[in-house]
């Protein structure tokens, strides 16, 4: 017998179950509910059959790439530059919802250094990439 598999975006009255659901489910760290619960997340949900089965709560994030400057640009400008980088920075987090900014580095590298001067925070967790063609 074929089932019907549907995908849709969790509706306000889906989230008394699927708090229920994450709260007994002892595999699921209190610190990844509360990053889902501080956050604007778009939540998938598949249905079997028009059942829920599976939610996916994802959590709107920027990665930032790496720090382009001129290369003829003095020390001074240098500074003005990345202060106003960072505070564009969190307008921009602002304006579009999304509370969390990453840079993948290393912490001697200087994007690191930057990074540990700014506010961002080294995270305990290993992260995994998926990768589209």
């Amino acid at each position: 017998m074929k089932q019907n598999i549907t995908v849709r975006l969790a509706a306000p009255e889906d989230a008394p179950l699927f708090a229920s659901w994450a709260t007994e489910n002892m595999d699921i760290p209190d610190e990844d509910i509360k990053a889902v619960e501080k956050s604007n997340a778009l939540v998938l949900i598949i249905e079997v059959d028009g059942k829920p089965e599976m939610y996916l709560p994802l959590i709107p994030a920027m990665t930032i790439g790496y720090l382009g400057f001129n290369p003829d640009q003095d020390i001074r400008t240098r500074a003005i530059v990345l202060r106003e980088m960072r505070a564009a920075l969190g307008r921009l987090q602002d304006e579009l919802g999304i509370k969390y900014a990453y840079v993948h580095t290393k912490a001697e590298y200087p994007m690191g250094k930057w990074a540990v001067k700014n506010g961002f925070k080294k995270t305990p967790k290993d992260a995994f990439v998926l990768e589209r063609n």
